[in-house]
């Protein structure tokens, strides 16, 4: 997928907004190489850090999971909460990411300054444009 100027879109995973996206992809137990997966959304870049907290959607009786944020690969994009999501409840991820982190051996690109701010960039951009009006 490519915005109006040809640039890639960032491929987004994790972004849960009810108890129900994630009862969905719930499994009963850990898939293969599940830590390995934690690992990398942990190790992820910070684009964007916030002062407040996320709380466990599908038991709001647990608060503070980790400082809200998202992280990066330079490819994709998802909330620091994936890894705790990933991790309590095995949520299921997409074959496509889990083949992207596979292709780098489970451990996020260094990505330079330059790089991260071009990500930063096209973000904020995504963020600020109704998807909508995105050519894809």
């Amino acid at each position: 997928m490519a915005d109006e100027k040809g640039n890639s879109v960032l491929k987004r995973v994790g972004f849960y907004a009810t108890a129900e996206q994630i009862r969905e992809l719930r499994r009963p137990v850990a898939a293969s190489g599940e830590d390995a997966i934690v690992r990398y959304l942990e190790d992820g870049e910070t684009l964007v850090a916030t002062g407040s907290w996320d709380v466990d959607l599908v038991d709001p009786d647990i608060r503070r999971i980790c400082q809200h944020s998202v992280c990066t690969d330079g490819v994709w994009v998802w909330p620091s909460s994936l890894a705790y999501y990933l991790g309590r409840y095995h949520t299921k991820l997409p074959d496509e990411f889990l083949r992207h982190m596979g292709s780098s051996e489970w451990k996020v690109p260094a990505l330079d300054e330059a790089a991260l701010e071009a990500v930063v960039d096209r973000f904020m951009l995504e963020e600020s444009v109704d998807p909508e009006e995105l050519d894809v």
